[in-house]
C-alpha cells in the first residue's frame, strides 16, 4: 500500500519544502530523520506520530506539544523527518490506527516512552512486541533510553514484599524496604546512563541521570501520600518523611530545570510535605495552593523555582480549589524567558478573558454545535468520558447548581464526551449518571481522548474537568470550581459574577 508521509511545511529563507514518500526530501541539517519498520501486522490507515515537547514543558501536558505524522505501509515500514525548534527537547512517539485511537506495542508501553533527543538525530528504529532498538545517528541515546524505561521502578517481588508487611502491619520496614529497592534500581539506571557515558554528550548525560532520579525520588514520595490507605500511624509516618535522606541532593542546576522528570519529582515532594505539615492528625489531600505556592517560593531558587511554579499550578489546577487565583502571582514571579514562555502560552488559551477554543461538535443527532451558537449566554461545560468515576461524582454534585439555573435563558449548561467511541457515549447518556437532560450533549467522538483540539488548547490531561466561558464567548476559568468540593458554591459565585 501506498502511503505518503505529510509533515508540516517548514519555511527556511523563502523555500517551502515537503516531505512524502515517493520523494524524501534531503533532511535539511538540524532536522531530525527517522526511519522505521514494524515487526508485527498494524491495521490498514495506521499511523506513527512524533510528538515534540515544548521545553520547560511536562510530555504529560496534552497542549505542548507539535506533531508530526507518517503513515506505516503495508509492510511495515514508515520514514519522517522534522526540523525541530531547539537544539535539544523531549518527544513522545505511538502508533494509532486510522480512527486515530493508541494501538499497543511492545512492553515500552510498561513505561513512559518519553526520549530525550537533538537535533540532527538520523536513526533507524525497529518496533518489536518484545523490544525497540535503534541505529544510526543517535541511536545510543536511544537504546539507553529505552533500557532505562522498561526497567521497572520496583519489580513483582518488591511489590509481594510490600504488600506482606502491610498487610502484617510492619510499616517501618515496609517504608525502610520500599526505599532500598527504589534506590537500588536508580543505581542500575544510573549505571546503564554510564555504560553509554562515551556515546552521549554532556548534556544528554546530566539531563538523564536528573530524569531517572527524579523519577526513583518521585516514587519514594508517592509512598507516603497513600500511606492513608494502609490503616497508618498519622504521626509515626509523619516523622518518617521529615527523616527521608536522599542519595543525591537536591541541586540549582538550570539542566535539571530542564529535565521534566527532576520537576515531576520536586513537585511531589512539596505536594507530599504540605499534605503532612497541615493534616492535622491525617494526611491533607484538599491542602491549600496557597502553602505549596510559599513553600516553593522559600525553598527554591532561579530556573527551577520558576519552572516549579509552573508545574505545580498547571498540576494542581484540577486539584486545588484556590489554585486559579494564582495566575497573577506567578506570571509575577517568574524571571527566566524560556520558562515564562511556557506559562504565557498556558494563559494564551486559558488565561480569565481570553478567547474561548471556537468549537463545532456534534450532538447525538449529528447537528453540529458552534461556540458562536451560544453568545449571550453565560456557558458551563462538562467534559467527561464513559466509565469515569469522578466524573459520575461530579455530574451528581453539580445537581444543585443546574437546578437553580435551568430556567435562565442567559445560562446554558454543555455536556462533552472526549471518550473515542460513538457507542460509549450514547451508553454513558443512557446510564444517567455522566449528564442531566438539561444539558446540551456533544461529543468528540472519532479521536482519542487526548488527541482533541479542544482537549489540547485547554490542556487538560485528566477528567472531569469544568471549563466557564462568558457570554462574549471569551474564558473565565478553564477550571472552574468543583462542586465535589464545596457543593456547588463556587460555581454558583462565579456564575452570578458573569449574569
Amino acid at each position: 500500500m501506498k502511503y505518503t508521509i505529510k509533515i508540516c511545511a517548514l519555511l527556511f529563507g523563502a523555500m517551502l519544502q515537503f516531505f512524502t514518500l515517493s520523494a524524501v526530501a534531503v533532511p535539511l541539517k538540524d532536522s531530525v530523520h527517522i526511519k522505521g519498520r514494524l515487526l508485527q501486522e498494524f491495521p490498514a490507515g495506521s499511523i506513527v506520530k512524533f510528538q515534540v515537547v515544548q521545553n520547560y514543558a511536562s510530555p504529560l501536558w496534552t497542549g505542548f506539544s507539535k506533531n508530526y505524522e507518517a503513515l506505516i505501509d503495508s509492510t511495515g515500514s514508515f520514514e519522517i523527518s522534522f526540523l525541530p525548534k531547539d537544539d535539544i527537547f523531549y518527544c513522545k512517539y505511538l502508533i494509532q490506527n486510522s480512527k486515530k485511537n493508541p494501538v499497543q506495542f511492545s512492553n515500552v508501553q510498561g513505561a513512559n516512552p518519553v526520549f530525550l533527543m537533538q537535533s540532527g538525530d538520523d536513526f533507524s528504529m525497529e518496533i518489536g512486541m518484545e523490544n525497540i532498538s535503534f541505529k544510526g545517528k543517535g541511536a545510543a541515546k536511544m537504546n539507553c533510553q529505552y533500557l532505562l524505561n522498561i526497567n521497572p521502578i520496583y519489580p513483582r517481588y518488591v511489590s509481594k514484599a510490600i504488600m506482606d508487611l502491610t498487610g502484617t502491619k510492619q510499616y517501618e520496614k515496609e517504608l525502610d524496604y520500599w526505599q532500598e529497592a527504589v534506590e537500588d534500581n536508580l543505581r542500575i539506571n544510573l549505571g546503564i546512563i554510564e555504560a553509554y557515558s562515551s556515546q552521549l554528550t554532556d548534556s544528554v548525560k546530566r539531563i538523564l541521570r536528573y530524569d531517572y532520579t527524579g523519577r526513583a525520588y518521585k516514587a519514594i514520595y508517592g509512598r507516603f501520600q497513600k500511606a492513608s490507605s494502609f490503616g497508618y500511624d498519622f504521626d509515626f509516618y509523619k516523622r518518617k518523611l521529615q527523616a527521608v535522606k536522599l542519595r543525591i541532593p537536591d541541586t540549582n542546576d538550570d539542566l535539571a530545570a530542564f529535565s521534566w522528570g527532576y520537576m515531576d519529582y520536586l513537585y511531589e515532594k512539596e505536594k507530599t510535605k504540605a499534605m503532612f505539615a497541615y493534616g492535622e492528625g491525617a494526611v491533607k489531600y484538599d491542602y491549600s495552593y496557597a502553602v505549596l505556592f510559599d513553600q516553593i517560593m522559600k525553598r527554591s531558587a532561579g530556573m527551577i523555582r520558576d519552572n516549579l511554579l509552573v508545574t505545580s499550578f498547571l498540576n494542581s489546577l484540577n486539584r486545588q480549589k484556590d489554585s486559579p487565583l494564582f495566575e497573577r502571582e506567578i506570571k509575577k514571579a517568574i524571571d527566566h524567558k524560556k520558562v515564562k514562555i511556557v506559562f504565557d502560552d498556558w494563559l494564551r488559551r486559558n488565561g480569565n478573558r481570553s478567547p474561548a477554543f471556537a468549537f463545532a461538535l456534534p450532538d447525538t443527532l449529528d447537528v453540529m454545535h458552534k461556540l458562536a451558537d451560544y453568545k449571550g449566554k453565560v456557558l458551563i461545560v462538562d467534559f467527561w468520558f464513559n466509565g469515569c468515576f469522578g466524573c459520575a461524582g461530579l455530574n451528581k454534585s453539580i445537581s444543585p447548581v443546574i437546578q437553580k439555573y435551568k430556567d435562565n435563558p442567559k445560562v446554558q449548561f454543555l455536556s462533552i464526551s472526549v471518550g473515542a467511541s460513538r457507542k460509549g457515549w450514547i451508553d454513558g447518556i443512557r446510564t444517567g449518571m455522566y449528564t442531566h437532560p438539561e444539558q446540551v450533549m456533544l461529543s468528540t467522538h472519532g479521536r482519542s481522548t487526548f488527541d482533541t483540539e479542544i482537549v489540547k488548547f485547554y490542556n487538560y490531561n485528566s477528567f472531569p474537568r469544568l471549563l466557564l466561558i462568558d457570554k462574549q464567548g471569551k474564558n473565565v476559568m478553564s477550571n472552574a470550581p468543583n462542586p465535589r468540593l464545596d457543593g456547588g458554591a463556587g460555581l454558583i459565585a462565579k456564575i452570578e459574577e458573569l449574569l
